[in-house]
């Protein structure tokens, strides 16, 4: 399984990746205390998660390079200590501005920690083991999206919910620990290169554009449309701006000359827009239809994190000999097949029925962070590897934001701006089954991405 240091590193490489979207997914389960005790508005309480997400956004691509020039054990640990040093202070704080301010913060920290963390882990991992450890380590993403609400939920009703912050915090900061006292080694692939501060500053103000406009459509959508309008023009600038870098933040050539890289790239990004969604849709068909409450409704999805561990402990042993294109078809095609009978539920829908369709759900997602991430990482070469782990993240947060537009614009046609667990259920599966068949287009686009690629 590797040496004592590479045991070290996904250890810390996993749990981090954990906590990372599970201080979005279980701090949105617990936003109605934190309102109550910080006197916050509605409008406040959502900008809790949009400035988390904000922070992941703006930094992935620079947490990859910055780790190729200054040293990934160093970003890794910045990263981490940014994010358990924000838990503690959020853990006391009485201020909600002061409080917003530290979660844009926490996502800074929590995107650093994971485009380095990812680039640590490929350059120890033994090459036998790569996937595997890529696996692990991306299964522990889907575990913190699935045991967020019910864990959370658990947490702040049995203690409080600050204790939740302060748990997290002394978690992560003795992952700092290990890291810093286990790990002496250094690796870093661009010594002495400038940091392209400029295309870093572009792409922090698109993606601080599409955040702000996706999570303003619903109450301000002249607003909103025009910062999805400015991300665009930015992120025009941004390319153009790479193209020409002789040290790029985004190596955009690198995309073009290695299909296969470009390619896992899309495929990953088309895929995370659809399971997003996906997981969304299950944990609020069960609150605004079947009317459970949101610690009832994580308790009967704790089949998602169940499934993950079982597939995460016993299928990569057993699909090693698969090549990783091939694999990522496959998977394609299993969540092709569970995605369009998601269609299918209504209001008298066996609980039964909801749990078979979140193990299949679970299986793909978990091979699904596989396959194409091995393909993403080792296809790039070693000496970019810095830049493809930036490139997996800010897929993923891309996929988040871009699943969060067609949620909202859907939600926003059908529904109204009434609030989602207040809607009339009827409506709300008219808007869920017209984004299930959104996310089957996605998920055969997904296919045919698969298919161009393992050709190259």
């Amino acid at each position: 399984m590797g040496t004592p240091v590479a045991k070290r590193i996904l250890l810390s490489v996993c749990l981090s990746s954990f906590f990372l979207p599970f201080m979005l997914a279980g701090v949105n389960a617990v936003l109605p205390l934190i309102g109550t005790d910080l006197h916050a508005s509605a409008t406040e309480l959502g900008l809790m998660g949009t400035y988390y997400s904000l922070g992941l956004a703006i930094s992935q691509l620079a947490g990859g390079r910055l780790g190729d020039i200054l040293g990934r054990r160093r970003v890794f640990l910045t990263g981490l200590s940014i994010f358990s040093t924000c838990a503690f202070f959020l853990s006391i704080t009485e201020n909600k501005e002061l409080f917003l301010a530290l979660r844009l913060f926490q996502g800074i920290g929590a995107s650093l920690f994971n485009a380095a963390g990812l680039a640590l882990l490929a350059s120890v991992a033994p090459p036998s083991a790569l996937g595997r450890y890529i696996s692990i380590a991306g299964t522990a993403v889907y575990a913190g999206i699935a045991c967020g609400p019910p864990l959370a939920g658990l947490i702040a009703w049995q203690f409080h919910w600050r204790n939740l912050f302060l748990i997290i915090g002394i978690i992560t900061a003795l992952l700092t620990l290990l890291i810093y006292k286990g790990v002496k080694e250094e690796w870093r692939t661009s010594k002495g290169e400038p940091f392209d501060w400029l295309g870093c500053t572009i792409y922090a103000a698109a993606m601080a554009a599409l955040t702000l406009g996706s999570a303003n459509l619903h109450q301000h959508p002249l607003f909103a449309w025009s910062s999805l309008l400015l991300s665009v023009v930015l992120l025009y600038c941004f390319i153009s701006k790479e193209l020409r870098a002789p040290f790029p933040l985004l190596n955009i050539r690198l995309l073009r000359r290695k299909r296969v890289f470009g390619l896992s790239a899309l495929a990953s990004l088309i895929n995370y827009s659809a399971f997003f969604g996906c997981i969304f849709y299950y944990s609020m068909y069960l609150q605004v239809v079947l009317g459970y409450d949101v610690r009832t409704a994580g308790f009967i999805l704790a089949v998602q994190p169940l499934t993950q561990t079982i597939t995460t402990l016993f299928l990569p042993r057993c699909l090693d000999r698969w090549y990783a294109g091939s694999l990522a078809s496959f998977v394609a095609v299993i969540c092709g097949a569970v995605i369009p009978s998601s269609i299918l539920l209504g209001t008298g829908t066996p609980l039964l029925d909801l749990r078979g369709m979140c193990v299949f759900m679970c299986v793909g997602v978990c091979l699904f962070c596989r396959s194409p991430t091995t393909l993403l990482m080792t296809s790039a070469g070693q000496e970019n590897i810095g830049q493809a782990a930036g490139v997996n993240g800010a897929v993923r947060t891309l996929g988040a934001l871009c699943n969060m537009i067609i949620v909202t614009v859907t939600i926003g046609f059908v529904i109204g701006y009434e609030p989602i667990v207040t809607a009339d259920p009827k409506d709300f599966l008219q808007s869920m089954h017209i984004d299930f068949m959104i996310f089957g287009v996605l998920n055969l686009m997904a296919v045919a991405c698969s298919l161009v690629r393992n050709k190259n």
